[in-house]
């Protein structure tokens, strides 16, 4: 039969279709449209558009083939023109089915959709009630049951000491400032730190905001002596001009000691990691080093090279 040609029976459905939403009888023959032989009835192509017509007359043609032979030994053009009403009515039904199944699906998605819905809804409430019970044990101790509180009425006839006249003593009291003890505001800001931070940063400004408080990301606006301490106030000639220090310590200023200090010297002034204070220490180190025994040591050993040296030319 013709169920192998994608495009035929996308022609009959579509026009099986349009028959159906015009609720119009269809006759495709002078025998289908009531009995009458005296053939005053409605003719097929008075009743059914060309295009339905074109299609039966495919089908026809695809159930015995363009051949006049294989068309003689086939079914008549009434047989056809029935196997394809047989066919388009089939088409219509399939369609109706695969519509009802449609729905059919939507409706089942809805209902699933519907049941997450619910089951992330317990889970939420679920973590809510987790949050509540921390935050009730972080806050206990500030919790006072309503039965000890007592009713305070304020008393009309009281004095309204904003509403006197000043007495005049503190003059400039824009210079008194009010104090209050720092214990309690860093109490509210670690309970509070401890509250919000459970749970951790809800979006990316916070989470940067946590890495700049915890040191792993740079404050802006952008400073190359980000938290420097005490070397912001050192100047760079403690870093580099070294070697005004060493007269000070008792490092002779000729000889091979005095040229090996100012090589250190130069490679301390070059090390950015190092605070001066750490360069002098150093260099207060080789001072105790090179005391007055070595100097005395390092100066013979040098003479008798020196000696060496003249034999050898």
């Amino acid at each position: 039969m013709c169920y192998g040609k994608p495009l035929m029976l996308r022609s009959l459905c579509s026009v099986a279709v349009r028959l159906g939403q015009k609720r119009q009888p269809r006759f495709l023959s002078s025998t289908a449209s009531g009995g009458d032989d005296d053939g005053k009835g409605p003719k097929a192509k008075d009743i059914i558009d060309d295009n339905l017509l074109k299609a039966i007359d495919g089908v026809a043609n695809d159930i015995h083939p363009q051949s006049v032979t294989e068309k003689k030994s086939g079914f008549t053009t009434e047989e056809a023109r029935v196997k394809s009403e047989t066919i388009v009515n089939e088409a219509h039904i399939k369609l109706a089915e695969q519509r009802k199944a449609l729905l059919s699906d939507v409706r089942e998605k809805l209902e699933h959709d519907e049941t997450e819905q619910t089951e992330r809804s317990e889970k939420e409430h679920k973590l809510f009630t987790t949050a509540l019970e921390f935050l009730e044990k972080l806050y206990k101790d500030d919790m006072i049951n309503s039965d000890a509180r007592k009713t305070v009425n304020v008393d009309k006839d009281a004095i309204k000491l904003f509403q006197q006249r000043p007495l005049g003593t503190w003059k400039k009291s824009e210079k008194y400032e009010g104090h209050s003890l720092e214990f309690w505001t860093r109490w509210d800001q670690r309970a509070a730190t401890i509250a919000n931070g459970s749970f951790g940063p809800t979006n990316s400004f916070e989470e940067q905001i946590d890495w700049t408080t915890k040191g792993k990301q740079w404050e802006y606006p952008i400073d190359n002596e980000f938290k420097m301490g005490d070397e912001a106030g050192v100047s760079f000639i403690d870093h580099v001009f070294l070697e005004r220090h060493l007269p000070s310590l008792g490092i002779p200023k000729t000889g091979p000691i005095a040229h090996f200090m100012h090589l250190v010297c130069v490679g301390l002034s070059k090390n950015p990691y190092m605070t001066a204070a750490k360069k002098r220490e150093h260099l207060k180190w080789f001072a105790d080093y090179f005391n007055t025994e070595k100097q005395k040591l390092v100066h013979k050993l040098h003479e008798q090279e020196q000696v060496a040296a003249q034999n050898a030319l």
